[in-house]
């Protein structure tokens, strides 16, 4: 069986479709990844280097993208914006969230930062934690909003949550990483 022609890179965005995939917040990572082994194998630029020029950079182009939808898709915020971006929702351009939410935010960076300048590691551990489980509430919320209510307005004040979520999570991963390397 022929491989599926991939599309040309620069107008396709969906994908969902490059996958075979609905385009859902839930999927299946273990179907999505292999689908990526598969496609790369196609259309790995390896495969035709031997080739003219022109070949060589159109595979190129595919794999990139390819690599772009795998890294998309495996991820629970970009795989959530690209369902909303597929709606037709500019997350960027979405209401802002509530004062009360971002006071919370700046009440979580300053106990990251009194613990990381303590050397308190158990306490980033337990900031981490509960990080990780709001996140996870957040996920399934997503989830919820995307695929079953297609409530996308809710769902991009959520994913901007998330996107703090997710930099909180970063900074508390630093500050364990300079307490690790002291």
């Amino acid at each position: 069986m022929p491989p599926t022609p991939i599309p040309d890179p620069e107008p396709y965005r969906d994908f969902f479709a490059l996958y075979g995939l609905q385009p859902r917040f839930q999927i299946d990572l273990q179907q999505l990844e292999q689908a990526w082994r598969a496609l790369q194998h196609t259309y790995h630029p390896d495969r035709c280097a031997a080739g003219p020029a022109s070949t060589a950079a159109d595979v190129l182009g595919r794999s990139a993208l390819i690599n772009e939808g795998y890294r998309v898709l495996r991820q629970d915020a970009t795989r959530a914006r690209h369902v909303l971006e597929l709606q037709g929702l500019d997350v960027e351009k979405t209401p802002p969230l509530p004062v009360t939410f971002l006071l919370r935010q700046m009440t979580w960076h300053e106990s990251v930062e009194r613990a990381a300048k303590q050397g308190n590691v158990s306490q980033l551990n337990a900031l981490r934690e509960e990080v990780l489980l709001t996140m996870g509430s957040l996920s399934a919320t997503l989830a919820t909003l995307l695929d079953q209510q297609q409530d996308y307005l809710q769902a991009a004040a959520r994913l901007q949550e998330f996107g703090f979520y997710q930099r909180l999570q970063e900074t508390i991963d630093n500050a364990l990483e300079v307490l690790e390397d002291s």
